[in-house]
């Protein structure tokens, strides 16, 4: 988590960039989704890719290929 948000941080201040930072991070089978806006961050709870909530995952993926797509365009 340390890692993942140093990483954002730095991408958001070296880039000056004024939208949300999209991040995820995988410990084993849970993954966990995170936010940089501005100074806050936020983090989801964990999704098991094992069980059905591979579903969810695939579904959060998609939607920030989403956001992605439309602030790139």
């Amino acid at each position: 988590m340390g890692q993942l948000l140093a990483a954002m941080v730095a991408a958001q201040k070296l880039n000056s960039y004024s939208h949300p930072i999209y991040g995820a991070y995988i410990i084993g089978r849970h993954w966990y989704f995170v936010i940089v806006d501005e100074t806050r961050y936020t983090e989801s709870l964990a999704y098991d890719a094992t069980k059905e909530e591979i579903v969810e995952i695939v579904s959060i993926l998609r939607h920030t290929k989403m956001i992605i797509d439309q602030l790139v365009n």
